[in-house]
Formats: structure tokens, C-alpha cells, sequence
């Protein structure tokens, strides 16, 4: 920012950048504010443009309750909000001790609560206060963590919420140093609180901030400006680049549902190590890019070669809850799913009978025994027309049955475990049932809806 302009002239440029980003200013305004110089800085621009009639927000403050003076950061937005005629939300994390993954866990919360609001409100966007030092902070931590391109291009001025898309996260400061926000307060008399817990080396992000680029400064004092001007190269290139990807993925990546992806390899040409790796990133950003932001280089590495190896099924562990399951030609991407998370089909039932019509026979030392049917259990293992058993899931994988359907099979099962029939239940289709190669059965079972 430079020399700091008068209040109109700052609250035009700000406007102008807003209109520039395509911010619908009645969309719908949310601003993260947590009493630093940075929001309430962003917080006084805001009000200045309010105030001038341009647009309207409202304001969020998270307190994490990880400092003892915590208390007063909220109370100093409380002050000003008040103070200006501002809707103000306040969210308290309760928790108790916690001792390791506090940064995760405080910036889940956190966006959680934004997108909550945002979602009730039927608000589009979402203003943060990063600013330039953020953003070269960002890029030097992933950088010496080993992220990959995708992620090490640091923060954009715009991206979706990732755990509420339809929100748009806007960055208006990201070219704003700490020190023109901290001569903007100034020339304002903006209140503003400093976050002790700033100079707290136990975390990466403070030790970067505080001593390997102050280090870094020793050598040229420029050198923050210049990590800000790479990322933003990096960003243009990797645009391009995506484009590129994205051409590749048109026909070769799609959506199975909520919770399953395919990758079809017969859609793509031939493609080394280095270019797989690129296009698994660009799907799974896609998917989740908050959870793949993690994914390590020397893991995206062992995964391309493990697609191009000749091994033809096969299970990746990924970021996030999520498995890569390599199926020929197949790659699929699931996220796993817990009891809670599965989702809720009506159960079929089923029934003996004597008639063989659209029926299936129970071996004959099972006909006295109670008959059910239920969701897959580990250890199920299918009885097979020469009376031997096969693991379901070894049954499933041999006969090319893809995830989306294993995840939601129920099995048919005779006496305590012995497994007849599988059934899709989505459309009542019997997947597998089994077949006396011996004798005529005196005793079936049907689907009875």
C-alpha cells in the first residue's frame, strides 16, 4: 500500500477490488474478525464502505479459549461492533485438554462455524484478513514440509470454502503488508489487540514468522516480497497447468457419488510417473483439497508408481479418510464410511419357500434354520455352488463388483453365518446366489420386496 491514502480514496480502492473479484455486494457478507490489527483493520474498511453506502456484512468472532486473555479479544469486537451498529455472532469453543493437533482442531471449529452461519444466512462470501506476510509465511512452510505445486502456490485472493463450496473465502488485504496495516490503524485509531500466543515457538507457522525469514531478511530485507511475487507466479502457472490436467480428466475422471470417484485409465494416453502425479492431484483437489493439501511428495510419488506397476487391484491408504483401490484399469477413490455415515436404505427382506420360481435353493442341512438377511460384517465368506467358501470380499474383487456397490451389499445368510446371496438393495438385484451343483433343493429362498 505504500503511503496510506485518505479514508476515501482507501475505501474506493477497496470497493473497486471487491468489484474487481466479482463480490455480488448484496450476496451476502460475512467477515472473520479476531480483534489483531489484520480483521480489524478489514473490519474499520468494511465499516468505512457500509458507512459510504456501498454494501453490508455482518461480523463473526471465534474464541478458542487457548489464551487467558482471550476473553478481552472478544470483548474488544463486542465494543466495536456495538459501538457501530454491527451484527455480531460469537462462538466459544468449550473443550477440555488438549495436548496435541491444536491448531487443526481450533481452525476446524472455526470454519465450521463460518460455514454453518453462512449456510443459514444464505451467505456467499466469507472475508478474511491474510494479508502479504500470510501469504509468504505459507508458501515457506509448505515449501520445507514437501508439499506439492498444488499446494505450495500458498493463499489465493479467492477459493471456494472448502466445507461449504457455495461460499466463496475473499482475501481483499492479500497484497497488504503488516506494516501498512499497522500504520492504517494508526492513522485510524483502530483498537486492536495483540495475540499473544504470536511469539509462541511451539508452533511452525511462529517460528517461520519470527525466526527463519527474519534470518532470511539478513540477506536481502525483500525477501518476503519476493516468496509473495513466486506464489503468485506459481499460481498463473499452475492455472495453466490445470487447464492442461483438466483436458486430460474430461473423459477419464467422474463422479460416482458423494463418496465414490473413478479414475478410467482407458480414457488417457500413456503418461509417465511425473505427469500421473500431477493428474492425481488435480482429481483430488477436486475431491477434497483441504484434506489432500497433506499429501506428502514422496507419497504421491509411491502412489503414481503404484498405478503404473504391474500389479492389477490393490489398496492406497490416503489423506483424509480416504482409499485409493486400483481395480485393472479401475482407479477408485472412496471415502470411508462409518456405521453413523452409511447411508440409510430400506432393508429388504426375504422368505422360505417350496417353489423354485424366482427363488434360490438352501443346502438341505440348513432348511430348519432360521433365514435373515443383513449388511456385510467382516469375515463373511459366500458359499459357492461346489459347497467350498470364498471371503465376500475376495468374491467381489474376482468378479469385478464395483466399490460403491460392495459398500452398500446386504448378504443372505441361513443358521448362524452362511452366506447364500448377495443383494444390492438399492434395486433388489441378487448379485450372487448360490446353486446346488449335487441336487434338486427341497427348500428356497426369495426376495420378498
Amino acid at each position: 500500500m505504500g503511503t496510506l491514502p485518505d479514508s476515501a480514496k482507501l475505501t474506493e480502492r477497496l470497493h473497486q477490488r471487491l468489484l474487481d473479484y466479482g463480490v455480488d455486494m448484496n450476496g451476502g457478507i460475512l467477515l472473520a474478525v479476531s480483534g489483531g490489527v489484520d480483521s480489524m483493520c478489514l473490519l474499520a474498511l468494511f465499516t468505512a464502505l457500509r458507512d459510504a453506502g456501498k454494501l453490508t456484512f455482518d461480523v463473526m468472532h471465534i474464541n478458542h479459549q487457548l489464551r487467558e486473555d482471550a476473553a478481552r479479544d472478544q470483548q474488544l469486537v463486542i465494543d466495536y461492533c456495538e459501538a457501530h451498529d454491527i451484527d455480531l455472532a460469537v462462538r466459544i469453543w468449550r473443550h477440555g485438554s488438549i495436548t496435541s493437533g491444536i491448531e487443526a482442531q481450533a481452525r476446524d471449529f472455526r470454519y465450521a462455524n463460518f460455514a454453518e452461519y453462512l449456510h443459514s444466512h444464505h451467505y456467499r462470501y466469507l472475508m478474511t484478513a491474510h494479508h502479504l506476510e500470510d501469504v509468504s509465511e505459507t508458501l515457506f512452510m509448505r515449501l520445507i514440509q514437501g508439499h506439492g505445486v498444488q499446494s505450495v502456490q500458498s493463499i489465493r485472493p479467492l477459493t471456494r470454502l472448502y466445507n461449504y463450496p457455495a461460499a466463496t473465502v475473499v482475501r481483499p488485504l492479500i497484497d497488504i503488508t503488516k506494516a501498512d496495516l499497522y500504520a492504517l490503524a494508526k492513522k485510524w485509531a483502530i483498537p486492536y489487540r495483540e495475540d499473544s500466543s504470536n511469539s509462541d515457538s511451539t508452533f511452525t507457522r511462529n517460528r517461520i514468522r519470527n525466526h527463519w525469514l527474519k534470518a532470511l531478511e539478513t540477506e536481502d530485507p525483500k525477501v518476503v516480497t519476493h516468496l509473495f511475487d513466486f506464489a503468485r507466479e506459481l499460481q498463473a502457472t499452475v492455472t495453466l497447468a490445470d487447464q492442461q490436467l483438466e483436458a486430460l480428466a474430461t473423459d477419464a475422471f467422474t463422479m460416482i457419488d458423494h463418496k465414490h470417484w473413478l479414475i478410467d485409465r482407458r480414457a488417457l494416453p500413456d503418461l509417465t510417473a511425473d505427469v500421473w502425479e500431477q493428474l492425481l492431484m488435480h482429481c483430488l483437489y477436486q475431491i477434497d483439497s483441504e484434506a489432500f493439501q497433506s499429501f506428502g511428495r514422496n507419497g504421491r510419488r509411491a502412489l503414481a508408481d503404484f498405478i503404473l506397476s504391474d500389479t492389477p487391484q490393490g489398496e492406497w491408504s490416503l489423506p483424509g479418510d480416504y482409499v485409493l483401490r486400483k481395480e485393472y484399469q479401475a482407479l477408485i477413490i472412496s471415502r470411508l464410511m462409518s456405521d453413523s455415515d452409511r447411508p440409510s436404505t430400506p432393508s429388504p427382506s426375504v422368505s422360505k419357500t417350496t417353489t423354485g420360481t424366482d427363488a434360490f435353493p438352501i443346502p438341505a442341512e440348513y432348511t430348519a434354520e432360521p433365514l435373515r438377511i443383513r449388511q456385510r460384517q467382516a469375515g463373511d465368506r459366500v458359499r459357492l455352488a461346489d459347497d467350498h467358501h470364498q471371503k465376500v470380499t475376495r468374491f467381489l474383487v474376482n468378479h469385478k463388483i464395483p466399490q460403491p456397490v460392495r459398500d452398500r451389499l446386504w448378504v443372505v445368510v441361513v443358521g448362524t453365518s452362511e452366506v447364500l446371496g448377495l443383494v444390492d438393495p438399492n434395486d433388489l438385484t441378487v448379485l450372487y446366489a448360490y446353486q446346488s451343483a449335487n441336487s434338486h433343493a427341497s427348500v428356497y429362498w426369495h426376495l420378498d420386496n
